[in-house]
């Protein structure tokens, strides 16, 4: 599609403006120099694309103008004007319609002026095919902190308007800076936005509010109203302010959807994902999709007919460990499609294939969607594994497989992402969907034998597995976990003693007539509980561990208990108490965000535990002498997943045991094979995408998930 002018203004307004702001005392944040007067002006079509009105350029009647309060259409002559009797108004947009350019120059700031002002806005036409089948982008929490983000950024905006799908915008859902206190983080993602190929639409995210009295006025100075609307091809595009809204907000929205959405399928976007406490407005405004951020995490899901899209951040890895990279969404009429694309390395050859390995591939089976951390399992000669979508087009389920030939044998589809492993209980495979249903599908049929929900299906943010124990199923988040009977789906227990922020893959682990269990960032009573202990036959909280948090789960041996912090360090605790013994520091620390969030479960064989760090580094440590045997560093990561870090470390899976022999996977692409004892390297097989799913061991055949979709069986010479 031809773009003419796609940012809408031009660099002296810009400038003028950037001026403007750079003179604002250092308590811009504050709610002052209202502006006093009516506020007026008119629209036209700017044929020429110069940003000015000229004698021949036509004014534009019924074209939808708002202060923030109310909705107005322009006159025949193409003109507007608000009171403004309490003088409070701080902007002034035009909700563009359909036929025009999207214009990042769509509103005037109205704070500071001193003198009674008229204000043009200038439209261009575009022809309907323009907007019957366009693309546009959405990137989250960008988190823009100093120059080197900065670049990243404009480098990030460049790729975006590159892509193959020529998206004719972008919309960024919040978080764009890290402190909305901030005026020089303002000033740089406000710069990098102005020099984007495309227009970028903002929203406000938690990071972005400010002190004072109003909170969402930095956001207005810098990047303009807080909500606002446009239409474009089918669709009413609803931009929210989900942190600091009000009731003006929500009389506003109540008439823009009244006025300007008739005929056409309502998206929104805001920061906050809905939760069971905010969506019932979506149901209630008739909302067919909800795009968000915030949860650094990937979400797609569907309540009563809204999609509900919550992507990565645009810049460092997710929460989840989802790579950085953007959303394209393809719009067709009345319909849309998305694509999750990952920022790939872009310093990374091709690796060279060992010419020897003791793995040869026997067969490799798509499963349509993505596997992370997902690990098969293998019953009644079956592989099963568990399935997410990434991109809203794929599976979310349980897929089983021949083991000898790779061929499917059922598919059992659920209506989230199965981000971690299924487990087996006689004729039942048990799986968690992200949700927050637990269910038991035949293994001979893949049909539903019982549910269970952890509180509700949809509004958990669940990343373990589930565990089996005598005849009970252990599942769940921290903000609801529960032990069901395996049988029935029946609930013996459940604990609700934490919350769901945030996104962990720790999964529950047992000993000693306890429950392990664990999350990121978790305090109950005040206090740090990124472990802690449950009576497996109650369920009641028994002991927390003074760690801030955890991603894999906990391994138990002799009386102590061996996790992975996300602050770096290999530790080792007390079952009887929850203290922490002592602890290596994988990562030399960097204070509180040291940022490890490693995913590795710590494996052990008699005194040696193998684990691993997110930088990429697998240690084999004696436990009892409290000293590493050896370690081995994996290369470069093929997309950035660790958590807030803008490198790209690799991730490491949970490592396998069969006998002397470690196999475990990286974020480079291989597989790599050691001796446990010398840390003598066996082999390596290179996938060419990153594995992070454990693999499973049957004798001599070794099956394995990988990020690209597939799942992969070898033989291995012994």
């Amino acid at each position: 599609m031809k773009r003419n002018n796609p940012r809408g203004v031009s660099c002296l307004l810009y400038f003028a403006f950037l001026i403007s702001i750079l003179i604002q005392s250092s308590a811009y944040c504050q709610r002052e120099n209202l502006y006093l007067f009516p506020i007026k002006g008119f629209v036209y079509e700017d044929v020429n694309g110069d940003n000015q009105r000229n004698p021949e350029e036509p004014f534009l009647k019924d074209i939808p103008v708002s202060d923030g309060q109310t909705i107005q259409f322009t006159s025949d002559d193409g003109r507007f004007h608000f009171a403004n009797d309490e003088q409070n108004a701080k902007y002034i947009f035009v909700c563009t319609p359909n036929g025009f350019q999207k214009r990042a120059d769509f509103y005037r700031i109205l704070l500071d002026l001193k003198s009674e002002q008229e204000f043009a806005f200038g439209l261009r036409k575009i022809s309907p095919e323009n907007e019957s089948e366009f693309s546009f982008a959405q990137i989250t929490d960008v988190h823009i902190n100093n120059n080197e983000s900065f670049l990243a950024f404009q480098k990030a905006l460049a790729e975006i308007a590159n892509h193959l799908s020529k998206p004719d915008f972008i919309i960024a859902t919040g978080d764009v800076v890290s402190s909305g206190d901030d005026k020089n983080q303002l000033l740089l993602y406000q710069k990098a936005a102005h020099n984007s190929p495309i227009p970028v639409f903002n929203l406000m995210g938690n990071h972005d509010r400010c002190k004072g009295v109003d909170k969402n006025i930095a956001f207005n100075y810098f990047l303009g109203p807080e909500y606002y609307s446009f239409n474009h091809g089918g669709f009413h595009f609803l931009i929210l302010n989900s942190i600091t809204t009000n009731t003006l907000e929500q009389a506003w929205i109540k008439e823009d959807l009244e006025k300007l959405a008739k005929g056409k399928k309502v998206i929104a976007f805001q920061h906050y994902p809905p939760y069971n406490s905010t969506i019932q407005k979506f149901v209630d405004w008739g909302v067919y999709a909800v795009f968000s951020g915030h949860w650094h995490s990937s979400k797609l899901s569907v309540y009563k007919g809204i999609r509900c899209i919550n992507t990565p951040c645009l810049l460092f890895g997710g929460i989840d460990f989802s790579p950085s990279g953007f959303r394209i969404v393809r719009a067709r009429y009345s319909d849309f499609s998305t694509e999750y694309i990952p920022t790939r390395n872009p310093n990374l050859a091709q690796k060279e294939k060992p010419s020897s390995s003791p793995l040869s591939l026997i067969w490799r089976t798509p499963s349509g969607g993505t596997i992370d951390f997902s690990s098969p399992i293998h019953l009644e000669n079956m592989v099963i594994i568990g399935i997410k979508d990434r991109n809203d087009n794929g599976p979310n389920g349980v897929l089983a497989l021949n083991a000898s030939t790779g061929e499917k044998v059922w598919f059992a589809k659920t209506d989230t992402a199965v981000n971690n492993s299924p487990v087996s209980y006689k004729n039942f495979v048990i799986a968690q969907e992200m949700g927050g249903r637990v269910h038991a599908f035949d293994s001979r049929t893949g049909n539903e034998v019982w549910h269970y929900d952890c509180l509700d299906p949809h509004f958990r943010w669940l990343y373990g597995a589930p565990v089996i124990h005598n005849e009970k199923v252990f599942a769940g988040s921290s903000k609801w976990f529960a032990s069901v009977d395996a049988a029935s789906g029946r609930e013996i227990w459940h604990n609700d003693d934490g919350y769901d922020w945030i996104s962990s893959y720790c999964s529950p682990s047992i000993g000693e007539g306890k429950v392990l269990f664990g999350g990121n960032w978790l305090t109950i009573g005040k206090k740090n509980h990124g472990v802690y202990a449950m009576d497996i036959a109650t369920g009641k909280r028994l002991w927390g561990c003074d760690v801030i948090g955890v991603h894999g789960a906990a391994a138990i041996r002799n009386g102590h208990f061996y996790i992975n912090d996300i602050e770096g360090n290999f530790c080792v605790g007390d079952m009887a108490n929850g203290k922490i013994i002592w602890k290596y520091p994988m990562i030399p620390s960097r204070g509180k965000w040291n940022n490890n969030w490693s995913p590795v479960t710590p494996v052990l064989k008699d005194n040696i535990a193998i684990t691993g760090s997110s930088a990429g580094t697998i240690f084999a440590i004696d436990v009892d002498k409290k000293a590493i045997v050896w370690q081995y560093q994996t290369g470069e990561s093929i997309y950035r997943c660790a958590p807030y870090n803008t490198d790209y470390r690799s991730l490491l899976s949970t490592p396998a045991l069969s006998g002397d022999l470690v196999f475990i996977g990286s974020g480079d692409g291989s597989i790599y094979i050691f001796d446990i004892t010398t840390g003598k390297k066996k082999g390596e097989y290179v996938i060419g995408a990153p594995v992070l799913s454990k693999p499973l061991i049957m004798e001599n055949r070794l099956f394995v998930g990988s990020y690209d979709g597939n799942i992969y069986a070898f033989d291995i010479a012994r």
